[in-house]
């Protein structure tokens, strides 16, 4: 894989399609769910693309997506048990677009705490339950402030998300409405497609 710091972050990488072909992926344009403007992110992305790889002349587009990369306060994955009360209930989050990496490891450290097997050292820094360093706390608070504005929104327009109220915006590419505070995705038709919503939009 290849990556630059170009726009904010493009990558790209290969991957086998049958028959000795391969498939291109290249991917970046990052932003917020519900933030707008997906399909010219879209556009911007394979014109990058076609501009700097000119063997994709005529080569046609097989899809276009989206995922949510969950990043945590301190850049540094939460994996292990969700909090201190809880016996059998195990997180593996905040991979901040690293899931190819980060998401074997902690399918291996996950593996230790349910088997006792021995752990790697220094596992502790990916305890859910650590506490963060008082450097981040400014963009913790952020995080909030950015929550509590969309809620107060959804409020004012009473254009809801059933999970915690804040109001969702408008994917142009997908036509879905998403939540900006926690990632719920919702059809057209105000369906969930993804929680942690677990009831439809009302009209």
């Amino acid at each position: 894989m290849y990556w630059t710091d170009e726009h904010d972050v493009r990558s790209v990488r290969t991957a086998p399609l049958g028959g000795g072909r391969r498939l291109l992926i290249v991917s970046g344009e990052a932003f917020e769910p519900g933030g707008g403007g997906v399909r010219a992110r879209y556009e911007r992305l394979e014109a990058w693309a076609r501009d700097r790889l000119p063997g994709l002349a005529g080569a046609p587009e097989v899809r276009r997506w989206a995922a949510q990369d969950v990043h945590t306060a301190d850049g540094v994955p939460r994996v292990g048990h969700e909090h201190p009360d809880t016996e059998h209930v195990y997180v593996a989050t905040g991979f901040g677009g690293w899931g190819l990496s980060n998401g074997v490891a902690a399918g291996r450290l996950r593996t230790a705490h349910l088997t006792g097997a021995p752990r790697p050292d220094r596992t502790e820094l990916f305890d859910p339950r650590r506490r963060l360093p008082v450097r981040e706390t400014p963009g913790v608070v952020r995080h909030r402030a950015t929550v509590a504005r969309h809620f107060l929104t959804g409020l004012r327009t009473g254009r809801r998300c059933t999970h915690m109220g804040c109001e969702p915006g408008f994917d142009d590419a997908e036509q879905t409405r998403e939540c900006p505070c926690h990632g719920s995705r919702f059809a057209a038709d105000g369906s969930v497609l993804q929680g942690p919503a677990t009831e439809p939009l009302e009209d």
